[in-house]
């Protein structure tokens, strides 16, 4: 008859549990990165001045599943040739915009863009946003392909909304909800 060692029963037993709860850490990062948030690296200057080259975001990507995207938060969508772009929301479905003496207008307001020290835009005659789309722009006006390029794109294109600035350190801050931009 074989005795068994009880320390090595204990080894193997605390062994195992490593790997389960291993196993469990990561399906549940997978998870959470698949479905509910996701850090990306950003690069080029359409943001500028609100994103730099080599910052990292956190996108919220269930937001959208309870939430309609609102003027001017960040978002993060598949655009021409499914390259991703991180861009603002100047417009919502039924809004008509228009640029004019480098300023924006929807509805023939001119809106207040405080979350830009300064800000020129080219001019753009009226045209009213279909429901269910988005008119976009990066905040880095005169070096930005958005949708005074491609058009307004759709809702079903956005992957989510950018939320907190995680990279680098000295630039942590929360980008939330900037809300109504008027």
């Amino acid at each position: 008859m074989v005795k068994r060692n009880p320390v090595m029963r204990r080894i193997r037993l605390e062994y195992f549990e490593w790997i389960w709860y291993t196993g469990i850490a990561l399906l549940l990062a997978l998870v959470v990165r698949t479905f509910l948030f996701q850090p990306v690296p950003l690069s080029g200057p359409s943001m500028l001045p609100t994103f730099h080259q080599g910052n990292w975001v956190v996108i919220n990507k269930w937001i959208y599943a309870l939430y309609q995207p609102k003027r001017g938060e960040i978002v993060i969508f598949y655009g021409p040739h499914q390259r991703i772009y991180i861009k603002r929301v100047i417009a919502v479905g039924g809004d008509i915009i228009e640029a004019h003496g480098g300023k924006i207008y929807i509805n023939r307001k001119q809106v207040q863009e405080r979350y830009l020290s300064h800000t020129y835009t080219t001019n753009f005659p009226p045209q009213k946003v279909p429901v269910g789309k988005l008119f976009v722009m990066g905040d880095n006006r005169l070096n930005s392909l958005d949708s005074r390029d491609f058009g307004p794109i759709s809702i079903k294109q956005l992957v989510g909304r950018a939320d907190l600035i995680i990279w680098p350190w000295a630039e942590m801050k929360w980008i939330g909800k900037v809300g109504d931009s008027r």
